[in-house]
């Protein structure tokens, strides 16, 4: 596994660099890579690169489509989720029946 999350690291930068270069730093395609580099940090425990990277993209949703776009909204929570450094593993996530979004 570490050969390939090592190998879809170096994938995922070589395009940040690209589209950084091509689009521009604050493009959303940029912002959907940090992303994704933040996704694959946060798997292999590296929380604060995490933060670090879906901040800057939730940065760059957030001025290019508003707050309430569903790029900026997941955005929003990977860092919610990296913000929790370590993040408890026995932490329940909350489950929501459709009794409770009928109430």
């Amino acid at each position: 596994k570490q050969g390939k999350t090592s190998q879809a690291r170096t994938l995922f930068e070589q395009a940040l660099a690209i589209r950084e270069e091509a689009l521009g730093s604050n493009h959303p395609r940029v912002a959907r890579t940090l992303l994704d580099l933040a996704s694959l940090s946060q798997s292999e425990g590296k929380y604060a690169l995490a933060l670090t990277l879906s901040q800057r993209a939730l940065s760059i949703f957030t001025e290019a489509f508003g707050l309430d776009h569903p790029d900026t909204l997941m955005a929003s929570e990977i860092v919610a989720e990296c913000s929790q450094i370590p993040p408890d593993p026995f932490q329940k996530k909350p489950s929501y029946s459709e009794a409770d979004i009928s109430e």
